[in-house]
């Protein structure tokens, strides 16, 4: 796994005491990553997750992501990679980042 900036953000946000989950359906599991070793072993959740969290970053855009899905969630939505807006999608919640 290469070090994305997805890693840095999750790393980030577990130090302030956040509780941090992450979906992604091409790394199920986080095999390796020597920036954060800690990091090693978490697995991805299922997106239908979304809708129990307080709020949801999109750090990656993929094309087989459902984002009416994170949308629809009801959570606040950060989305750092215009993911909903290039898809017409607009969350009750959403920044822009």
């Amino acid at each position: 796994m290469r070090e994305s900036p997805s890693l840095e953000i999750f790393n980030a946000l577990s130090e302030i005491g956040c509780k941090v989950s992450y979906h992604d359906p091409l790394i199920a599991k986080i095999e390796s990553c020597s920036k954060f070793p800690e990091l090693v072993g978490k697995n991805s959740v299922e997106l239908q997750m979304a809708s129990t969290f307080d709020a949801t970053i999109i750090a990656t855009d993929h094309d087989d992501i459902d984002y009416n899905e994170i949308a629809q969630s009801g959570c606040l939505v950060i989305d750092t990679r215009n993911a909903l807006g290039s898809r017409s999608l607009s969350p009750s919640i959403l920044i822009k980042a």
